[in-house]
């Protein structure tokens, strides 16, 4: 997840829609897949990027939870606040972003979101 400024506005991407696409039309935070050999970490600063085209300092993220419930695989979710408002690039794999603050979360989110807001991680 990305924040910025005092009220923690959080960056969402929404997701393109089209047959296979993952969460079609959903709102989601920029994320994708480690690649082998790769940290967790560093895969999220790249995906990041990738997905945004927003630099982020891999010294400057912290992890908030692996969640390791679903498909045998961990899900690592990483916070970066910044003081400085971006707009991003989105990649082919979205259509639209915005801020949202937590009473603004649009309804039609991934499941990682659902999660997220309903245990008090997004606050």
């Amino acid at each position: 997840t990305m924040t910025h400024g005092g009220e923690d506005n959080y960056l969402l991407c929404k997701r393109q829609k089209g047959s296979g696409v993952v969460y079609a039309g959903m709102w989601s935070i920029p994320s994708g897949g480690i690649e082998e050999g790769e940290d967790p970490d560093k895969a999220a600063v790249r995906e990041f990027f990738e997905e945004t085209q927003i630099k982020i300092p891999i010294d400057k993220i912290t992890l908030v939870e692996v969640d390791d419930s679903k498909y045998n695989r961990d899900f690592y979710i990483f916070h970066y606040h910044s003081d400085k408002y971006f707009e991003p690039t989105l990649d082919f794999e979205h259509t639209d972003w915005g801020w949202f603050s937590h009473k603004e979360i649009p309804e039609n989110t991934t499941p990682q979101i659902k999660h997220l807001t309903r245990y008090g991680t997004l606050h």
